[in-house]
């Protein structure tokens, strides 16, 4: 499990990323993402479909980013 933290699609409660993988495509490999969220939501998405900012919201206060 990957402790990455993000926005939840549907709800923007914190979502856990639990795998990321990357899938091809007709115009090359994309990177992909399955998520988990505090109400239970569960999405399988491209990385493009999260900002920056909402994967690295919750990271600000954590101590690796001290």
């Amino acid at each position: 499990m990957i402790f990455i933290t993000a926005g939840c699609p549907q709800c923007d409660q914190p979502a856990l990323v639990t795998d990321r993988f990357v899938l091809e495509s007709t115009d090359g490999p994309i990177e992909h993402l399955r998520t988990l969220c505090l109400t239970g939501h569960r999405f399988m998405l491209s990385t493009d479909m999260l900002t920056r900012s909402a994967m690295f919201a919750n990271t600000a206060d954590s101590p690796a980013a001290c």
